[in-house]
């Protein structure tokens, strides 16, 4: 049983480990993955070209969450310790 309890608790600390890490940023991670939504469905429904300039700019603001995720993870994850 004492084995059991010790891969329990390694396992809340790395379940809240990971938690923690996401959890401040998760809100703009949704944001940005519906923004890729909106742009995927309105570029092919021909309402926004993947030429224009307003697909590029928000499919560049849409990115840049993706983009930068290990460095927020990284700060996340020192700040959680």
């Amino acid at each position: 049983m004492n084995k059991m309890n010790v891969t329990n608790k390694v396992g809340n600390i790395i379940t809240d480990f990971i938690t923690n890490a996401f959890l401040p940023f998760i809100n703009i991670l949704a944001a940005a993955g519906i923004l890729k939504g909106i742009l995927l469905i309105s570029s092919l429904v021909n309402i926004i070209h993947a030429n224009s300039d307003i697909y590029k700019v928000l499919d560049s603001i849409s990115n840049a969450m993706f983009y930068f995720l290990p460095v927020f993870l990284a700060m996340n994850g020192d700040a959680s310790n």
